[in-house]
């Protein structure tokens, strides 16, 4: 089963999917712009049940500032 959830991180609120048991090897999807975590909707639940934590969040990078 896939769960949706959010976590802060340096005063930004990250949404993630999760889907395995937390006891097993995790793999890290990353997506940017303009993606998003649902193009890995038929891939979470294919690799939670070989036995991974599939955890998708967004690339998110920031310009440089002068």
């Amino acid at each position: 089963m896939t769960t949706y959830r959010t976590i802060a991180i340096d005063g930004l609120d990250i949404f993630y999917r999760e889907a395995g048991s937390r006891e097993n090897p995790t793999i890290l999807l990353l997506h940017g712009f303009p993606t998003s975590s649902h193009m890995f909707r038929n891939l979470i639940p294919a690799l939670a049940d070989t036995g991974l934590v599939a955890w998708v969040v967004p690339l998110i990078a920031k310009k440089p500032q002068n």
